[in-house]
């Protein structure tokens, strides 16, 4: 710029405007950009809080299926044929199979993982198997003895219809959780007994414990089955 567009003021008037409507030009866009900033800003913040927040609904919800269980640790233990389980129902047998149990019958509630009355499935698996036992019983007996059962009369561990429940369920815990433990073939059988050899095993005094002190957690209804004594 010459001396003499310096000393003309509309040249000066018109280059002071030139200059402001530059920088009101320019405003929006700086305006534009930190308004974008603080929307970025608050989006981060948005996101972290949803994710803390479904992240503690779902920990919530998977403790409740997966979450706190019994540390059990494992122990080389061989199976070895023990008679009294498989033998017929008697004060004897009854309480061996008791003792499997802990006093609720395995029945719980926890404040995470069970806030109603509830049980680990390996104990209905095992009543089952008593049940079984029972109900096998009931039948031999009146095979041996000749006598004709009436069957809306028969005990409820061997009717046909806890019969199937417990078979499918069985079947079904067995694949759920299938033990790899290799078993050698005894040729004198032409197969396997399952005894005599070693596998890996949860401690099981430790789950009775630990379901112990849950047992009383505010207040379990005594319930006992006159056909489990």
């Amino acid at each position: 710029m010459n001396s003499d567009e310096a000393a003309d003021p509309l040249l000066a008037t018109t280059f002071d405007l030139e200059l402001e409507k530059t920088a009101v030009s320019s405003r929006p866009d700086r305006n534009r950009f930190a308004v974008a900033k603080y929307v970025h800003f608050a989006c981060l913040v948005i996101g972290l809080v949803f994710g803390v927040v479904v992240g503690a609904v779902f920990s919530t919800s998977a403790s409740r299926n997966s979450g706190i269980r019994p540390a059990l640790a494992s122990q080389r233990q061989t199976f070895v044929l023990d008679e009294t389980f498989g033998s017929r129902p008697s004060p004897e047998t009854n309480a061996a199979w008791k003792s499997l149990f802990p006093k609720q019958g395995g029945f719980f509630k926890h404040p995470d993982i069970a806030p109603e009355r509830s049980a680990f499935s390996v104990f209905h698996t095992l009543h089952c198997v008593d049940g079984l036992r029972h109900g096998y019983y009931v039948l031999h007996d009146a095979h041996e003895e000749g006598k004709l059962l009436n069957v809306s009369n028969l005990p409820f561990h061997a009717s046909t219809e806890h019969a199937k429940h417990c078979f499918d369920l069985l079947r079904q815990n067995i694949m759920c959780q299938p033990d790899l433990t290799v078993e050698l073939v005894d040729e004198d059988v032409g197969g396997v007994t399952g005894f005599g050899t070693e596998h890996v095993c949860k401690n099981w005094n430790q789950l009775n414990e630990w379901v112990a002190q849950w047992e009383g957690w505010h207040h379990v209804p005594k319930q006992q089955h006159d056909d489990e004594k």
